[in-house]
């Protein structure tokens, strides 16, 4: 019985929960100990020690070993880790890189829920702790219960005391104190290529042989050991905006790609709260810049898909399997978009993720705000997906906001911009002239578009103003930066044309060129330039870069290409096509009218005597 009480009162914990496994072993474990009189696995208890003890038996002077092995998931969910080496396949890929830190948990947290043991230090040789340790998640784990581990090797050191797999994936710590480790993985990315993080994990050393129930794991140092093998997919969000040849008062359309994690179907008895997968949490977040609208009557689309285009099809065509308010909720409060799938859409998404043989499967977020104002609009997205603790801390209320938007995956900045010009009509003197009405066309590489004008809110036409002779013509593209791409857009300039004159003026007889540029659209779009507040809204880092952005039309001068732009248009008074002074001029010309028209009557009246 005291055998059987030593080998079973070691285990593992391998997840953010509660570890409830464990808990009914060790709550058994227990009762079976105090029933046998073996309240101390040493001490207490007189023993003779006469030659090697069982297997069962914790030697003492060991240390133990863990080993981890960081491998890419290839988008599907690979059988829990046991603690057991394991043998690679063909298949697998190993990441180096990605940052992991080691810590040995030495107290209990502070709270009711660990009873006498709360705040004391953990001796996990001691029986009447073990239900107490059974209790104990990786998410009650706190920075002054831990203890920083040795250094490790095959790695090097990442940052904040933690350290990078080496080239085949590994790091091994070793000749450590047996006791409960804290495992975390504190960096995911490598490169431009960011991995879903593995959740928290709680370790205990020694564990049990899973295939051996009457020994402890041990490795080929001869010391205690586990092998932890951390599979996990690539976290890939981005963000896509549409804003070509939209302007002020139109709508804009941005997409929002996510990865899906590796997902499987779960057994019925490993069923929870509904939920038929391992994908716990989906959600998506936006906080979008004050220049743009979404209202309720805003639409909001969501759908899975292999690609953006088929995505985009899909949208175009409002052809999905998800259904608002079953599948997901959408939430508008201001400028914060929230939408989360609730648990049937969880089913969904993680069912159809499972089958996906290609490992192609994305979710995508697609919906269109208006643009309601001038200049340079930054955004970025935040999603969650699969937080690892056992419950999904969104489906527990898909319509409200997370608390701490910072802790989902980012995607990249996507930025637009719109700017305006201000008209001042003139006549040669200087003095402003009213009534002068315009339109503006685009200008493309096969020369000015004069099929259909400029539009920009409700408007096609701009009338000069009767005290200044201004106008403003405000919320036109950016000639220099579409789709959140530092190009020609698809109006490379405009054509400032006058289409009515002030009475008593000429109009002006050609066409005025002009461009609305965004200034450092290279710094403007790299994501590192934004930064986001705790809300999650996209905001400038330095006043340098708020300067830049908020660029005023007094700083303007015509060797400047801006948003925002003033040109002159200077029209001269209507002038006579014929002679009109007196004298011997107007007879004759007089006379000479007369003669024509005679001419004419005359011409007439024969033709009509020879019909």
């Amino acid at each position: 019985m005291k055998r059987a009480t030593q080998r079973m009162l070691w285990t593992q914990v391998h997840s953010t929960t509660t570890g409830e496994q464990m808990f009914n072993k060790l709550r058994k474990m227990a009762v079976v100990a105090v029933t046998a009189g073996a309240l101390v696995l040493t001490g207490g208890i007189a023993q003779a020690d006469n030659g090697k003890a069982p297997d069962s038996v914790i030697d003492a002077s060991k240390k133990g070993n863990i080993h981890l092995v960081k491998y890419d998931d290839e988008g599907k969910a690979g059988s829990p880790a046991n603690g057991i080496k394991l043998d690679s396949s063909p298949r697998q890929k190993t990441i180096q890189g990605i940052e992991f830190s080691l810590s040995q948990v030495t107290k209990f947290p502070i709270s009711s829920k660990f009873g006498t043991f709360s705040g004391k230090p953990i001796d996990i040789t001691d029986v009447a702790q073990l239900t107490a340790l059974a209790k104990l998640s990786a998410s009650d784990v706190t920075q002054d219960m831990l203890t920083p581990s040795k250094t490790p090797e095959n790695a090097t050191p990442g940052a904040n005391g933690s350290f990078k797999t080496g080239n085949k994936g590994e790091i091994d710590w070793k000749d450590l104190k047996l006791g409960v480790y804290i495992l975390r993985e504190t960096n995911s990315t490598v490169g431009e290529v960011t991995y879903k993080a593995a959740p928290d994990s709680l370790i205990f050393l020694p564990t049990t042989n899973p295939e051996n129930q009457t020994e402890w794991l041990v490795d080929t140092d001869g010391n205690y050991g586990i092998w932890i093998y951390p599979k996990n997919s690539k976290d890939e969000n981005t963000k896509f905006v549409d804003d070509a040849k939209s302007n002020v008062g139109d709508t804009i359309t941005y997409t929002i790609e996510a990865s899906i994690p590796a997902t499987k179907v779960l057994d019925l008895k490993d069923q929870k709260d509904g939920l038929e997968t391992n994908l716990n949490e989906f959600a998506f977040f936006d906080h979008l810049d004050e220049k743009l609208e979404l209202t309720t009557n805003s639409r909001v689309f969501l759908s899975t898909a292999i690609s953006k285009e088929k995505a985009l099809s899909s949208f175009k065509s409002n052809t999905t399997s998800l259904v608002q308010d079953s599948d997901y909720k959408v939430t508008i409060k201001g400028q914060k978009l929230f939408v989360a799938f609730d648990v049937p859409g969880l089913n969904k998404l993680g069912k159809a993720k499972a089958a996906d043989n290609q490992n192609e499967l994305k979710a995508y977020l697609i919906f269109q705000p208006t643009v309601k104002k001038s200049g340079i609009i930054p955004n970025k997205a935040i999603v969650f997906k699969n937080n690892g603790s056992g419950k999904g801390d969104i489906t527990k209320n898909p319509t409200t906001p997370p608390s701490e938007p910072g802790k989902g995956a980012k995607t990249k900045t996507v930025v637009s911009a719109w700017g305006k010009i201000e008209i001042v009509k003139k006549d040669d003197t200087g003095k402003p002239l009213p009534d002068a009405v315009f339109q503006v066309y685009g200008v493309t590489e096969d020369g000015i578009d004069y099929k259909t004008p400029v539009k920009v809110g409700n408007t096609n036409k701009w009338t000069t103003a009767k005290d200044t002779g201004k106008v403003v013509i405000d919320g036109l593209h950016a000639n220099n930066l579409e789709d959140s791409e530092a190009k020609d857009a698809t109006y490379k300039k405009y054509a400032l044309v006058e289409i009515e004159a002030p009475a008593g003026f000429e109009l002006n007889p050609k066409p005025i060129f002009f461009t609305i540029d965004a200034s450092n659209v290279q710094k403007i779009t790299t994501e590192s330039t934004w930064k986001l507040d705790e809300e999650g809204k996209v905001i400038p880092e330095s006043e340098t870069t708020k300067t830049t952005v908020e660029e005023s039309a007094s700083s303007i001068t015509d060797n400047i290409q801006t948003l925002f732009r003033t040109v002159d248009v200077i029209n001269i008074k209507s002038k006579p096509k014929l002679p009109l002074t007196g004298g011997a001029g107007i007879t004759i010309f007089g006379l000479l009218g007369a003669a024509i028209i005679g001419g004419g009557i005359f011409a007439a009246k024969r033709n009509s005597k020879k019909a």
